[in-house]
């Protein structure tokens, strides 16, 4: 599934840049929940067939996700020290902090570091905001629900999500080797508050889509994926079938803006649960396919950094990229994750594997 996670990815990118020849693929908000789809695939996947010490699971889990957080965390801290040095009026991430963190109390500072250092805490964020006069946090119910919104003390705002992907990796051990009723129930409880939630009149982000009690029913959709895959009716499907569906279901995320369905983002939703078990099972032996994939994490991860650094070298040289800046976004942003993957992430990988291997001598 390497190359749908990379489209899924890319079409944050563009959410966040520009359309790509008009086109704006699946959007941000369907790209994260598809992600989150495919999430609750892989740890099923992994916690029934792989590991069995959840000590293991969860520290693993953390070394796949943070080295590669803390490397751009780093080089955008750099990025602001650099850009503090060449104006000494702005320092890009930094400002925020010189403007208003003196202000914060001891408790808001600790909380926001804590936050941008081991990202749990990053979604909250989205709910709160600042009081200068007393320097604490208060509930606002939107991202934006305060001068300045906190939001903007993140070094990474999009990493949110991942915030929400360990509090799904903390409780999936105790839910995705279930039955599959039991999965269907608590996927029931989960659209069950959504729909009450929206009945009060929260039907508005941070809501739809940050909340994870919500978004929990969504990663479970994908544990339903695995147990479909594990049916052995997936595995006597002739394999051009199973290329026929993976094929049809980059054409639907390529041009999703241009399909004329009526509830398109469920639609869509419910294809990636349905889809995933014959494409899963077509690619998974497939190294290619699996090293394209790893490239997703750190484009997502990467991309709003170098989009920053990009608009400040073409203001610093007097250039415009035009209609050609998302493209220049994705390729920088891909060849970024490629060197990253080769640096950092394969040599933790092999760690993390070893680990694994020695536990089960």
């Amino acid at each position: 599934m390497g190359i749908i996670r990379v489209l899924l990815a890319i079409s944050v990118v563009i959410a966040h840049s520009m359309p790509v020849f008009g086109n704006t693929m699946v959007g941000g908000t369907l790209a994260v929940q598809a992600f989150y789809i495919i999430s609750g695939f892989y740890m099923a996947l992994i916690l029934n067939e792989k590991y069995n010490n959840y000590k293991l699971f969860i520290t693993n889990r953390l070394l796949r996700l943070l080295p590669t957080y803390w490397f751009v965390l780093i080089l955008a801290i750099g990025y602001s020290i650099f850009i503090f040095a060449v104006n000494r009026e702005h320092a890009a991430y930094l400002d925020p902090y010189f403007d208003h963190f003196s202000e914060f109390s001891l408790l808001s500072k600790l909380f926001i570091v804590l936050a941008n250092l081991f990202v749990i805490g990053q979604d909250i964020i989205m709910y709160l905001g600042i009081d200068l006069q007393s320097g604490n946090l208060f509930y606002t119910g939107v991202f934006n629900g305060s001068e300045p919104p906190l939001y903007s003390f993140l070094f990474m705002p999009q990493a949110w999500t991942i915030s929400l992907e360990l509090m799904f990796y903390l409780i999936a051990p105790f839910i995705v080797r279930r039955k599959t009723t039991t999965i269907l129930l608590f996927i029931s409880l989960s659209l069950l508050l959504r729909f009450i939630l929206v009945n009060k009149g929260l039907n508005y982000d941070p809501w739809t889509y940050r909340f994870f009690p919500n978004e929990l029913s969504i990663f479970l959709m994908g544990a339903i994926s695995y147990k479909m895959y594990k049916r052995k009716f997936i595995a006597q499907i002739n394999s051009y079938w199973r290329l026929l569906i993976w094929i049809s279901f980059l054409i639907i995320t390529m041009l999703y803006q241009f399909i004329p369905w009526a509830g398109k983002p469920i639609i869509y939703l419910l294809i990636t649960m349905f889809s995933i078990p014959f494409i899963f099972h077509h690619f998974k032996n497939n190294k290619l396919d699996t090293y394209i994939g790893e490239i997703s994490y750190p484009i997502y991860l990467s991309h709003l950094l170098i989009m920053v650094v990009m608009s400040f070298i073409s203001n610093f040289f007097g250039f415009s990229l035009g209609s050609e800046w998302s493209l220049s976004i994705i390729f920088i942003t891909i060849f970024f994750s490629l060197a990253t993957i080769q640096f950092i992430i394969k040599p933790i990988d092999k760690y993390r594997q070893n680990r694994i291997r020695a536990l089960n001598k």
